[in-house]
């Protein structure tokens, strides 16, 4: 391959693999902006897509990297083409098929996740993996739900909040209860937890027994509000 074709080849590489990044920008935003709609129809699907959004950022992260790296070092063997006195021979032929070989990589990668986001099962993939994080334990897991359900109903209870306030985000009543000192920061932490595992049950992400422990840790923390 002579010096021209090269030239041609590296100074195309770059504008399209820029245009590439620029498509899966537009791409992300977009897709993101209909997993908050998701969310905005079914609050119990905000963990998901919480854990959604943090996967697809930081693969966005390695592509833009990758094809980053890709572009400076074509632009470095473009240069490379008049370096020195205009003699191509300061670069070798195995340098030349390590670039070539980085642009595939990238332009490999970048589809590999177009392909992975656009997934109809993307979601169920990672609400999966979400579950795994719970032990598997001897509650029913419908008792949970039921449980957690009785949790909420006792945090709206104990701040007395009339027909208008019985809509407000649960999170704010805990931020209530914190407030006054009815829980704690830590409870709150524990609040989030097992509401992740309530969604995925109802989601049916998880459908094995729950934990004893983290049962009796939601009847804990109903026990303390009440009272």
């Amino acid at each position: 391959m002579d010096k021209t074709t090269l030239y041609w080849l590296f100074s195309t590489a770059p504008q399209a693999l820029a245009a590439l990044i620029g498509i899966i920008f537009t791409g992300l935003f977009f897709i993101s902006g209909n997993i908050d709609n998701r969310v905005r129809e079914d609050p119990t699907l905000s963990e998901i897509a919480e854990a959604a959004k943090v996967i697809m950022h930081r693969n966005m992260k390695v592509i833009a990297v990758l094809n980053i790296i890709a572009i400076i070092f074509d632009l470095m063997l473009i240069a490379g083409t008049n370096c020195l006195m205009g003699e191509w021979s300061c670069w070798s032929d195995t340098f030349v098929c390590a670039f070539a070989v980085l642009n595939l990589s990238a332009i490999i990668v970048t589809f590999y996740y177009v392909f992975d986001i656009v997934n109809p099962k993307y979601f169920d993939r990672i609400a999966n993996n979400l579950s795994k994080a719970y032990q598997q334990g001897t509650v029913d897991p419908y008792e949970f739900v039921r449980n957690f359900s009785e949790l909420e109903k006792a945090a709206r209870d104990r701040m007395q909040l009339n027909k208008a306030e019985r809509f407000i985000p649960i999170h704010e009543v805990l931020n209530m209860l914190v407030a006054d000192r009815i829980l704690s920061k830590d409870d709150i932490s524990n609040f989030y937890y097992m509401r992740k595992l309530r969604n995925l049950i109802l989601h049916e992400h998880y459908n094995q027994q729950v934990s004893k422990e983290l049962n009796d840790e939601l009847l804990r923390l109903t026990a303390k509000i009440t009272n």
